[in-house]
């Protein structure tokens, strides 16, 4: 798989990252599961990313968006989320 990849559950904590979105985050697996995906992508307008997550979850239907992270340097990211069968969202992304 050439793009990251993150499961969430319900309330958007990470349960799966894969070696990708450890490079592209520049963050280890172990600083990511558990964690909020809000709180691990920090930088990034929460707003529009946190709607456009929850509209995907209550709408059981998958979406694309871009989103900037800010940080050294600032990076453009573009976000596919999938509903999950049982519950949650799988997030593929890659850097623009």
């Amino acid at each position: 798989m050439h793009e990251g990849f993150i499961s969430v559950g319900e309330d958007l904590s990470i349960r799966f990252a894969n070696q990708v979105s450890e490079a592209l985050l520049g963050r280890p697996r172990s600083d990511l599961v558990g964690k909020s995906l809000l709180e691990v992508l920090g930088p990034l307008e929460v707003a529009p990313f946190e709607l456009a997550l929850r509209e995907a979850a209550l709408q059981r239907a998958p979406g694309t968006f871009s989103a900037p992270l800010a940080g050294p340097p600032p990076r453009q990211f573009t976000f596919r989320v999938v509903p999950q069968i049982a519950d949650g969202l799988s997030l593929f992304f890659d850097q623009e």
